[in-house]
């Protein structure tokens, strides 16, 4: 539950990141219409900004364990 609760403040601390995603999802509508490719930039892009910090979540967990 600990943990659940620092990864939320991690998520409080990108609302850019957050809007950002929104925006994705609202462009990956229109790229539905467009060409494959450009989706599949569209889907790609939110889904590695969240693995980026799921990782720094992770890793800080990692640093304050070994301090």
């Amino acid at each position: 539950m600990n943990k659940l609760r620092r990864f939320l403040t991690e998520f409080k601390t990108h609302p850019v990141g957050t809007l950002a995603l929104i925006g994705w999802i609202v462009a990956f509508n229109w790229a539905i219409s467009a060409n494959k490719v450009i989706s599949w930039i569209f889907i790609s892009l939110p889904v590695l900004y969240w693995l980026f910090i799921i990782y720094e979540f992770w890793r800080s967990q990692q640093d304050e364990k070994n301090q």
